[in-house]
């Protein structure tokens, strides 16, 4: 005699698990139809078998889309895990080749690591894998984690986390400088850690922390800093600083690159404060993935060349 989850199973179907998937990260039933090209009626059809099957609303319609019911939420990790391997065993053994492919890669990294990709790692990709497309989005370490277990995301670039539940890959090494424009009135005769500890800080956070690797570091000499304002990406900060009299603490790849452009000058940092590791963030679960791994070895050689 068939089990009843046997039997439930019998009545689900691949389109119903994408419509699913599809719903749930992007929260527009219009999206959805779009990406699958399937028709609104179809959508609407294949929510209403999932209700019917689960037993719940799963979603509620909203002005600006649709919001999903707790059990819904429950079914996001679970069912974006099963397609993806599903699609891992598909694609076991098959070649991946760039120039024809047609794929879109979704990264999350700050714009420290995307600036570094730019220009010459966009080119590349560009020209190897004309079909493809790569979109970046700047995300906390906790979100970008549960997005990549999610399977919203391919790849996490940030730094190495020792505790990290997923595959790692150290790509390079860092470490920092101090930005401030050359005309600030406290730094006129030198610059020394009296003068950093007596200027206002910008702070670049993702996730919105007052508190970074810096004040950790000042901590363990008995000192702290006056953070004056948080900002989500370094080059929002180096414009801050250009504006004001107030200087960053930033990664020396970015800072040389940009800082000219804003007008600002290098100083070294006035105290020991370690460098950081930058890794590539990758779910166990698409080893088996040629286009991704192709995809990482891209990535991964040109943060190795970045200056």
């Amino acid at each position: 005699m068939l089990d009843i989850s046997d039997i439930e199973l019998r009545r689900l179907d691949l389109t119903l698990l994408l419509i699913l998937d599809g719903a749930l990260r992007h929260r527009k039933l219009s999206t959805v139809a779009r990406q699958l090209g399937l028709t609104q009626p179809a959508i609407s059809h294949a929510l209403a078998r999932l209700r019917d099957l689960l037993g719940d609303p799963l979603f509620v319609r909203r002005a600006n889309g649709v919001e999903p019911t707790p059990r819904a939420l429950a079914l996001a990790e679970p069912v974006a895990q099963a397609i993806a391997l599903l699609r891992d065993a598909l694609r076991q053994g098959r070649h991946f080749d760039p120039a024809t492919a047609s794929r879109e890669f979704r990264v999350a990294a700050l714009d420290f690591a995307i600036s570094l990709l730019t220009p010459d790692f966009l080119a590349t990709f560009s020209a190897e894998a004309p079909g493809c497309r790569v979109v970046f989005r700047s995300l906390g370490r906790e979100a970008g984690h549960a997005a990549l277990k999610s399977g919203q995301l391919d790849l996490v670039i940030g730094l190495r986390d020792p505790n990290c539940p997923f595959l790692q890959r150290v790509t390079m090494m860092e470490d920092f400088v101090v930005v401030a424009r050359p005309g600030n009135p406290k730094l006129r005769r030198g610059f020394d850690l009296a003068r950093y500890l007596d200027c206002d800080h910008v702070l670049v956070s993702a996730a919105g922390d007052a508190r970074g690797t810096v004040d950790e570091a000042l901590r363990a000499i008995g000192k702290t800093r006056r953070i004056a304002a948080v900002v989500p990406q370094f080059l929002i900060g180096f414009a801050a600083v250009a504006g004001s009299d107030m200087i960053s603490t930033a990664p020396r790849r970015v800072a040389r690159r940009h800082a000219a452009a804003f007008g600002l000058r290098l100083h070294p940092v006035p105290f020991d404060l370690p460098g950081f590791e930058i890794t590539i963030l990758r779910h166990q679960s698409t080893t088996a993935d040629p286009g991704l791994t192709w995809f990482e070895e891209l990535v991964a050689r040109h943060l190795l060349k970045a200056r």
